[in-house]
C-alpha cells in the first residue's frame, strides 16, 4: 500500500527542508530521501483523507514548460532511460519547484505510479497534459506526445 508521509529534514549546509514523499513503508522513505543528501530528523505518515497533491501545481510559465517537455523528449531521443533523462532534467532545471516535482515524480514512479499519474501527482503539468503523456504510455513511446506538448505550447 502506498501511503504519504511528511518529513523534516537538514540539507548538508544545516538549512531546514520540510515536504511531503509517497512509498510504500517509512523505511523506503527514509532510504529515498537519504540518497537525495539530506539529513532525515522526523517522518511521520499523513493521516488518510489530509494527503494533497505532493508539491501542487508547478508554476511556470507555457514557454518554460514547453521548453522542459522538449529538452525532456531529446533527452529520451538519445536513448537515455526514464530515470536517467529524469535526472538530468532534476540536475538542470533552474527552478527549484522543478526541482522538487522531478524529484517526486522519480520517487512516485519507484513505489509503482506509472509515468502519468506521476507527472499529474507531481503538479509539472496540467491533468490534460498528463492525460496525453497516458496515451504516450498505452502506445509505448513518450518521445512523440512530449514534443506534441511541446509544440502546443510554442
Amino acid at each position: 500500500m502506498i501511503t504519504h508521509y511528511t518529513y523534516t529534514a537538514r540539507e548538508a549546509g544545516g538549512s531546514r527542508v520540510a515536504g511531503q514523499i509517497v512509498a510504500r513503508n517509512a523505511e523506503e522513505a527514509l532510504s529515498v530521501l537519504q540518497e537525495t543528501g539530506i539529513c532525515v530528523t522526523s517522518i511521520q505518515p499523513v493521516p488518510l483523507g489530509r494527503a494533497k497533491g505532493i508539491s501542487g501545481r508547478v508554476v511556470l510559465s507555457v514557454q518554460e514548460r514547453s521548453v522542459l517537455l522538449e529538452s525532456w523528449a531529446y533527452l529520451l531521443d538519445s536513448c537515455l532511460s526514464m530515470p536517467a533523462a529524469l535526472t538530468c532534467l532534476h540536475t538542470s532545471a533552474p527552478q527549484p519547484s522543478v526541482r522538487r516535482a522531478l524529484q517526486e515524480i522519480q520517487q512516485l514512479i519507484r513505489v509503482g505510479m506509472t509515468l502519468s499519474e506521476a507527472v499529474d501527482a507531481g503538479g509539472l503539468v496540467p491533468p490534460s497534459w498528463a492525460a496525453l503523456l497516458e496515451v504516450g504510455e498505452r502506445r509505448g513511446g513518450f518521445i512523440e506526445p512530449l514534443l506534441a506538448l511541446h509544440k502546443h505550447g510554442e
